[in-house]
């Protein structure tokens, strides 16, 4: 049995603009932090123990490893290509914008 694989033409531009809204976003709220907030507890709703209780900060923490993790397997695929990874540190992204 055969299957037709629809190809999916992505749109860079809107995925640009829901990138740089979700930057904006984001360093808005990271410019509210304050103490009170980084210890403020939230609930963590999925994984192996869905109700898990953890700090703003610990939340944070987390996401940076998240990304950095990501990106390494974004680099390892790549590679795994035959391409080189499209680094660019976060100081010179900022510095274009």
């Amino acid at each position: 049995m055969s299957h037709k694989i629809e190809k999916i033409k992505p749109n860079i531009e809107a995925l640009k603009k829901y990138m740089l809204k979700i930057q904006g976003d984001t360093e808005n709220y990271l410019s509210t932090l304050s103490t009170e907030e980084l210890c403020r507890e939230i609930v963590v709703p999925w994984g192996d123990k869905p109700g898990l209780h953890v700090s703003v900060e610990i939340g944070l923490n987390h996401m940076v490893i998240e990304d950095m993790i990501h990106y390494g397997e974004l680099s390892a695929a790549l590679w795994q290509m035959g391409s080189e990874a499209p680094y660019i540190g976060f100081w010179r992204y900022k510095s274009t914008q």
